[in-house]
């Protein structure tokens, strides 16, 4: 394997990027098939985003990096409450996406595979691409440099950053029905999109809570301690 940063290369369907990083910065672009061996070189992060992946890509991805099978089968499902959960090699966390799209809120989920010298992203449903979160952390190598910890806080942390505009736009609709409601007879549509908002506001509400309001930094925290637990 080359250590020289070569070209982009094209991915194969369900990978949106696979790469190694070396002291924060990027060495080269990746087949999913060498990815393990990457990972085993010391100060080496190999760093890889999915979108809607196939259970056979998955099971490959796996096999890199002896991913639990537990994990990998809630990755395939993709209806997980958010959680951190601990394996004997790695830790799997799944948070809940969430954007507006045409006046209601639309779910999706992310997953994340973590251990020593690895970081793999599973996206599904509604979110936005990570592309730009590869983006921030490559054009900070300082930070990159840290390894594991840094990308999954930066993933989270997005998703969390992502919650606001959906909060923003709920916000909007509630005081535009109340400006009606003020003055007019409310009726049967307006009605119905107060029930679908507050459906919509308590699904949001189990989404955030297990990462908002400086939950993000404990979870990197524990799932840290578990990397380096894994890494004696």
């Amino acid at each position: 394997m080359d250590e020289r940063a070569t070209a982009t290369k094209p991915q194969e369907a369900g990978v949106v990027a696979a790469a190694v990083y070396q002291g924060g910065r990027k060495i080269a672009d990746i087949e999913i098939d060498e990815a393990g061996d990457w990972a085993k070189r010391e100060d080496h992060v190999v760093w890889i985003g999915l979108h809607e992946p196939s259970r056979a890509l998955l099971e490959r991805v796996g096999r890199q990096f002896g991913l639990h099978q537990l994990a990998i089968e809630d990755a395939v499902k993709a209806h997980q409450f958010p959680k951190l959960e601990e394996y004997e090699h790695g830790i799997f966390i799944a948070a809940r996406t969430a954007q507006l799209v045409d006046g209601h809120i639309d779910f999706g989920e992310t997953h994340l595979f973590v251990g020593v010298g690895y970081v793999v992203s599973v996206r599904h449903g509604a979110s936005s691409s990570y592309a730009q979160v590869r983006e921030r952390c490559e054009a900070r190598a300082e930070r990159l440099s840290e390894g594991e910890d840094f990308i999954v806080y930066a993933i989270l942390d997005f998703i969390v950053d992502n919650y606001f505009p959906v909060l923003d736009a709920i916000n909007d609709e509630v005081e535009n029905i109340e400006d009606h409601v003020i003055t007019t007879t409310m009726g049967r549509v307006e009605i119905e999109q107060l029930y679908t908002m507050r459906r919509d506001l308590l699904h949001l509400r189990n989404a955030v809570t297990p990462l908002a309001d400086g939950d993000v930094p404990i979870i990197v925290e524990k799932g840290g301690a578990a990397l380096l637990a894994l890494s004696r």
